[in-house]
């Protein structure tokens, strides 16, 4: 009888030991950084920083021969800006790794650990620069995102944006500061407008007009109301897509509340751009100041 209680306590030791380190290495990966966050999808009603950016794993992300992995794979954003990665690749476990595969120093900037389906993980970057990163299990996964650290303060708003800020030599002189973009290295750029006279709760509805001129032939090329349901910033993301030959709009990336980036696609020829951005209404009521700032823009290939 002892002898067959043997192998039960060596398989009962090792059951044991087994649970206790797939708990520990579990909790390792998982709760690697500090400052992100993971949970399930959709986003709760608790979540205190809301994201301003998603980026989507799609189903079929786990196949090496696929397109797409995380889409959209590149972005430019401005600082402060708060990304989520939602996991929608069935049966799939992915990560959110900084660095490069097998880098001694991968995965020390953030890491989302084991993201199963349905999950996502989020990151605000407080820090300029230009971050890579890749799934631990499937390192053919890739993205990368530019942050873009400068500002520009106007009479109503503060813009930010993932576009350098430079002086531009116009009309004989460089007293001009343009928002500048080269658009092949940057097909995407998300614009963070911060208004500055303006502040409502959470509950309050803003709707801000944004609109575009080509200042080289003084056509209006762009003009829009964008709604803001949880937050006062309006996020408005340009994208560059030479193929198109109408303008395409969709967003927000969150939409209860309604926050996070508008989208906004078309054929953007280089040229000199004039945004404005105007507050039209809060809550029910309009805007009857004249809430407006313009900004310079310059797109180059």
């Amino acid at each position: 009888m002892f002898a067959s209680q043997i192998p039960n306590r060596k398989i009962l030791s090792f059951s044991l030991f087994s649970l206790v380190l797939t708990i520990l290495i579990f909790n390792i990966f998982f709760w690697n950084n500090s400052f992100a966050q993971l949970g399930l999808s959709p986003l709760p009603a608790t979540q205190k920083v809301l994201p301003s950016y998603i980026i989507d794993i799609p189903a079929g992300a786990v196949s090496s021969e696929g397109a797409l992995h995380y889409v959209p794979p590149k972005i430019s954003i401005p600082i402060d800006t708060t990304v989520a990665w939602f996991n929608d690749d069935p049966g799939q476990v992915h990560t959110v790794t900084s660095g490069v595969p097998n880098a001694t120093n991968s995965g020390q900037v953030f890491n989302s650990g084991f993201m199963p389906f349905g999950a996502f993980y989020q990151m605000t970057f407080n820090t300029n620069g230009d971050y890579t990163y890749h799934c631990t299990f499937h390192p053919y996964m890739t993205g990368s995102i530019h942050v873009g650290g400068a500002a520009e303060m106007g009479h109503h708003f503060t813009l930010t944006s993932g576009a350098d800020l430079l002086p531009v030599y116009r009309n004989g002189n460089w007293t001009i500061v343009d928002w500048t973009i080269n658009q092949t290295q940057n097909e995407r750029t998300l614009f963070n407008f911060r208004p500055l006279s303006v502040a409502v709760d959470r509950s309050t509805p803003l709707v801000y007009n944004i609109k575009v001129d080509n200042d080289n032939n003084n056509q209006t090329i762009f003009n829009e109301n964008f709604q803001v349901i949880g937050e006062n910033n309006l996020h408005v993301e340009f994208i560059s897509n030479s193929n198109m030959n109408k303008t395409n709009i969709y967003g927000p990336d969150v939409s209860d509340p309604n926050t996070g980036a508008y989208h906004v696609e078309r054929n953007f020829e280089d040229s000199n751009y004039t945004i404005r951005a105007q507050i039209v209404s809060i809550g029910n009521d309009m805007v009857e100041d004249n809430i407006t700032d313009e900004f310079g823009l310059k797109l180059v290939s």
